[in-house]
């Protein structure tokens, strides 16, 4: 059982580190995928009687494979982020509202049935939007009703110092700021339609913001699971970290955002594609030189992660 907590801790470390270079240049589902599962074996591992728990780590493990090779099956290649991904982040963010809350157990059972349904619903909602225009309405609204049931549980707290809800609030703002991307996607593909252009900006930054969420679970989760593991109630990493991932993430992704409106308008306008782009160049390099304040933050996260290792 110990031996599965270290490997668990270990592979949750791993993936934050290599978070790091990748962030760079946009994270892969994979890396969050391990990430994602590696908290999940953790909380397996923590259960007592793990001997007669093989099928639990079977399914685990067939669980990861099969979301891993979804996008091949189904020739979709966003599926994962839009659909697995946050599926998977919703169900830890439950699995760790003990550590966290002290809404009562039937409350959480309850609540989990409702988000998991809307979340599904709103990926739905998501990837269509470019046949359904009324899918950018009803998607924001699911994931709004999702915000409220887990701010009940966040607002109810059990006096937990971690930083665990901070980093999990996140990842709902940017679920609610991906619902509020897809009006805008519609937009941006109503401007192109007379020239029968697809849309190709908007997507890829909604997924990167879905695939930026799991990672600040995944961080919400880390402070935790060390916490645990040196059996103290305070924080694991500092708020320097936190701010900074913040300001990166919502800052550049919204300046990125903007760049894109007006490179969409002004091919709606008659100029070029190329030289669209090139008149918008200039925003896009200050939304990534805002977006390096990621990886900075990363890289402090890792140094105080470290520090604070348990000692097995």
């Amino acid at each position: 059982m110990m031996l599965l907590r270290r490997i668990a801790y270990l592979l949750i470390a791993a993936s934050i580190g290599v978070a790091i270079p990748f962030s760079f240049t946009g994270l892969p589902d994979w890396l969050l995928l391990i990430g994602l599962f590696s908290a999940r074996l953790y909380l397996l591992a923590s259960q007592p009687n793990l001997q007669g728990r093989s099928g639990a780590l079977l399914f685990l493990v067939a669980g990861w494979a099969g979301v891993h090779l979804l996008p091949y099956f189904m020739n979709a290649p966003h599926i994962v982020s839009f659909a697995a991904l946050p599926l998977l982040s919703l169900l830890l963010m439950y699995e760790f509202m003990p550590r966290f809350s002290v809404v009562p157990e039937v409350w959480m059972k309850t609540s989990l049935r409702v988000t998991v349904g809307l979340l599904v619903f709103a990926a739905w909602m998501i990837s269509m939007v470019i046949t359904a225009p009324f899918a950018a309405v009803i998607a924001p609204v699911c994931l709004l009703i999702i915000a409220a049931h887990l701010y009940h549980a966040f607002s109810n707290g059990n006096g937990s110092r971690t930083l665990i809800v901070p980093w999990l609030a996140l990842a709902v703002i940017m679920w609610i700021g991906v619902g509020v991307f897809s009006g805008v996607f519609i937009i941006d593909a109503l401007l192109l339609a007379a020239e029968e252009r697809s849309a190709p900006f908007f997507y890829p930054l909604m997924a990167n913001w879905m695939r930026l969420a799991a990672l600040a679970v995944i961080l919400g989760v880390g402070n935790q699971v060390v916490a645990d593991l040196r059996g103290e109630n305070r924080r694991i990493t500092g708020w320097s970290a936190y701010w900074l991932v913040t300001f990166g993430v919502i800052v550049g992704g919204l300046v990125q955002l903007g760049a894109g409106l007006v490179q969409a308008y002004l091919i709606y306008a008659g100029i070029e594609a190329g030289q669209a782009a090139v008149m918008v160049s200039p925003v896009i390099t200050l939304a990534n030189g805002w977006r390096l304040a990621i990886p900075l933050g990363l890289i402090i996260y890792l140094v105080q992660f470290f520090i604070r290792r348990p000692k097995f």
